[in-house]
Order: C-alpha cells, then structure tokens, then sequence
C-alpha cells in the first residue's frame, strides 16, 4: 500500500515545476485499517510508519510537512479550485457530494432515522426518570436501541440504495421493541 501511495504521488505530480503540496484525508472509516489494533496489518504498521521510514531515508518523493512550514518555505501563490468528487462510489464520480447528501430514497431513511431515534431516546429518557423501575420496559428499550443504531450505520446509506431496506428493516424491528417497551410501561403502571 505504501508503494501505491508514492507512485500515485509521483504519477500525480509528475509535470509539476515546483514543489507540490499534497494534503491527504479519512474519515478514519475505512473497514478495520483504522481500527485494526494488529500493527503488521493496521494503517499505522503497513503504511503510515513505512511511509514515513522511507521519507526519513530519503527512498520516497514523498516528504511529509506542516502546512504552515510549507508556507513559509513557497508562500502561497494564484488560485486552486477544488472540485466535488469521491472515491469508490460505484455508479457515480461523488460530483456534488451525492455519496453523503444521497439520493431521495437515502434522504427520506434518514428522517426515519431521526424520527425512530428520537421516539427510543425520548422512551429511554422517560424510563430513566422513573428511575428505570421496570425490567421488562428496560430490556425492551436496549433491544429497540441496538436495533436502531446498527440501523443507522453508514453502510446502509454509503453504497448508494441497495442497502438502504436494511436499514429499515433495523428500525422496523426498532420500532417493534419500542412498541412492547411501552406495553410493558403500561401494564407496569
């Protein structure tokens, strides 16, 4: 991965005549790479690290920096316009951030979500203030909270509108939980 990274840094800034700045990010997402605690295969051991080994030992183009030494090195000079896009979205260029903003059938899930969330959190705020007194509203208000925050994972809405019945599916079954949280809330009272 290493070796991708600086050939693609060299193939990008190839016909550059001045020292290019590249500036990289994540949403620190990226499957178990980030979160991945096995140094040999986690970002920190397979790539960072040997990157940065590489840089030190002058072996790569590659020279990581601060912005601002940058800066004070070249200054700043004329105009970058940067331009919507994405990576790995499948059926789309990410032009106009449509992979977070999404599609009409994304969107009207995510106000289900919203509203599925605030319906359990309001239920679990409820319980709470009574002193959680009843086992049964309680089991049932944690199966409905799971349900509804695997639910409202990215995964459901990143990959466009194939996994998005998933996530209904999840808050159906929210909703199911929260529904026998209230009759055991009731039977209680």
């Amino acid at each position: 991965e290493t070796e991708w990274f600086i050939n693609e840094v060299r193939q990008r800034t190839q016909w550059c005549d001045f020292e290019p700045l590249i500036c990289t990010a994540t949403d620190g997402e990226n499957g178990g790479w980030f979160r991945n605690v096995n140094w040999a295969s986690n970002f920190w051991g397979s790539f960072y690290h040997p990157l940065c080994d590489r840089a030190r030992h002058e072996e790569s183009v590659v020279k990581p920096t601060f912005i601002h030494d940058y800066l004070d090195r070249h200054g700043a000079h004329g105009y970058v316009i940067v331009r919507t896009g994405a990576w790995n979205t499948g059926f789309h260029h990410g032009i106009g951030f449509i992979q977070w903003t999404g599609s009409q059938m994304q969107r009207d899930a995510w106000e289900r979500v919203e509203r599925v969330s605030r319906e359990i959190h309001d239920a679990r705020y409820d319980a709470g203030q009574r002193g959680w007194p009843n086992s049964e509203e309680n089991h049932c208000l944690e199966e409905a909270y799971w349900r509804l925050l695997r639910a409202e994972t990215s995964c459901h809405f990143f990959w466009g509108t194939d996994w998005v019945d998933r996530a209904h599916a999840g808050l159906d079954e929210a909703l199911f939980w929260l529904a026998r949280a209230h009759e055991a809330r009731d039977r209680k009272a």
